[in-house]
């Protein structure tokens, strides 16, 4: 009798402690519903106790961060840092939190009230998820690698007079982007010392994503569709593809579903263009326009052409649906001098300008002829501005008219006769712009209208003005008039001042030989430059040095 009560002793006794235990469980588990069990970590954050939309708040701040964690892709041979941004791992805060709060409620339900006790005597790290983009993976991956790898080449077609034969693809080397997907969440879930995520790779052969057998496909269907030649029209005109120039275009292209034919739309738009060269509208350079000294960029207008950048697409689905002709849209032409290229070039402030007094009719009028031709030159950085190779020969025909002139010494009367009188104009506002001459010649006699030593007379064809822009702004040149006065005027961004600083002469001859000093200050550093014009003056009409 004392044993059986004794053996009921032995056994109730640890029943009654495992009843306490499960009781103690179950109290507590209904206190802590809702929140993480005592003694839960996650990232080195004590989280136990805490609600599930705190513990989301602080994974929502951790995923935040992780986008700028290093990541380190490690080979024999390289090294190849990046963020875990750029590759497209991230932390996954949905796992991350449901695990958390499954910490110490997880498992079989006998193990529970255990699990429950020993966390009173220890702690429960929860690791993060992670989740890996492979897409992104796959695209970052080749150009980090950059000319350490070997790309696979696909196979691709080559045109022949007979139709298309396949040239085999080729293996690349380089580093597997699906192996690397799977590797960073467990490189992630262990960083090394720096917090960096470590990634040990070596590099493999990549095989091409299509077969031989692939391109042959392509290589029959490319040589049925250009079996002849096609017609194409655009707006208004039509021409004949031939079938050589129509194989030149076929190429294969390697996308994600499959190897598939394709035509290189900027060969075929360019051929095309040189088939149906006038359809469309030139377009319309961008220009300057002054207006109470102010500079305004006229951007011009877009033209149009043959043909829109779609071409190539619509030839390929006519040759498969056997439409002919193919109807081509005009595509925009745009000018080569641009807004762009008008915003670049800094044109605008006033850096040089000079006027005279004319006197006379026709040669009055030859000059405002001049100055309307010359006016919105623009002589881009390093460029040179030739008067006469801008003008060219004043005649009849451009509106000039009979005047005086200089020819060999002797007064004339000739088309074009009083337009030295511009170029002296245009020489002045150069000199005092601080620009180069590069050729230039001053009359042969003196004129009263004209600075002593400094000016320039131009015939056809020579002698000729050409000034050169050694600024690194354009230079604009604009002209306006009275029926007494031209002016010429430079327009830039202010880069360098210059101003005469002397004068000297000497005899030559017969001849009076005029130096004019010119200083020019660079505004950028304050140095000073000195360079010289010169004048030959005779005496009179006929005299010669």
């Amino acid at each position: 009798m004392r044993r059986s009560r004794l053996v009921v002793l032995l056994v109730g006794v640890p029943l009654a402690l495992v009843g306490l235990v499960v009781v103690a469980w179950a109290v507590d588990a209904r206190i802590a519903d809702g929140e993480v069990v005592r003694n839960v970590e996650l990232a080195g954050n004590d989280i136990g106790g805490r609600s599930e939309d705190a513990v989301r708040d602080l994974v929502r701040d951790l995923a935040d961060e992780y986008p700028e964690t290093t990541v380190r892709i490690v080979t024999p041979d390289d090294t190849f840092a990046t963020t875990a941004g750029e590759l497209g791992l991230a932390i996954d805060p949905d796992a991350t939190v449901a695990a958390a709060m499954d910490a110490g409620r997880d498992g079989p339900l006998p193990l529970r009230p255990v699990s429950w006790l020993t966390s009173f005597f220890g702690t429960d790290d929860v690791p993060i998820s992670f989740s890996v983009d492979e897409a992104t993976v796959a695209a970052t991956l080749p150009p980090l690698e950059g000319t350490t790898r070997l790309a696979a080449v696909e196979p691709s077609l080559s045109a022949g007079p007979d139709g298309f034969t396949v040239v085999p693809g080729e293996e690349g080397v380089g580093l597997d982007p699906g192996e690397l997907a799977a590797a960073l969440p467990d490189a992630a879930r262990s960083p090394d010392s720096d917090g960096d995520v470590v990634v040990r790779l070596e590099p493999g052969p990549i095989a091409p994503r299509y077969s031989e057998a692939d391109a042959a496909a392509l290589a029959d269907e490319a040589t049925l569709l250009t079996s002849e030649p096609v017609e194409v029209t655009a707006g208004g005109a039509s021409a004949t593809v031939p079938v050589e120039l129509l194989r030149g275009w076929v190429g294969t292209e390697a996308t994600d579903e499959a190897l598939e034919l394709r035509l290189d739309a900027t060969r075929a738009q360019a051929e095309l263009g040189v088939l149906l060269p006038d359809v469309g509208e030139e377009p319309v350079d961008a220009s300057f326009v002054v207006g109470f000294g102010q500079v305004v960029i006229d951007p011009g207008l877009p033209g149009s052409g043959c043909c829109a950048a779609d071409s190539a697409d619509r030839v390929l689905a006519a040759l498969r649906s056997g439409a002919s002709p193919v109807a081509l849209d005009l595509g925009p032409v745009t000018a080569e001098r641009d807004q762009a290229w008008a915003e670049s070039l800094g044109i605008t402030t006033l850096v040089g300008e000079f006027e005279t007094f004319m006197p006379g009719t026709n040669r009055v009028h030859n000059i405002q002829t001049m100055a309307d031709i010359v006016r919105g030159v623009v002589i881009e950085p390093g460029e040179e501005f030739s008067l006469n190779g801008y003008v060219g020969q004043r005649t009849t025909a451009k509106g000039f008219r009979a005047d005086g002139a200089i020819r060999d010494g002797v007064h004339v009367n000739e088309v074009g006769g009083g337009v030295s009188q511009f170029a002296t104009t245009t020489f002045n506002a150069a000199f005092f712009a601080g620009l180069d001459f590069v050729e230039y010649q001053a009359h042969s006699e003196y004129f009263s209208r004209y600075p002593y030593g400094r000016e320039a007379t131009v015939s056809w064809p020579a002698p000729d003005l050409v000034i050169r822009n050694t600024t690194p702004y354009g230079i604009l040149i604009w002209t306006s008039y009275t029926d007494s006065h031209i002016k010429v005027s430079m327009y830039s961004t202010p880069y360098v001042t210059a101003e005469q600083t002397g004068q000297t002469e000497s005899a030559q001859g017969r001849c009076t030989r005029v130096v004019t000093e010119r200083t020019r200050t660079y505004l950028d550093d304050g140095r000073t430059e000195t360079d010289t014009v010169f004048a030959v003056y005779r005496p009179g009409e006929g005299i010669f040095c």
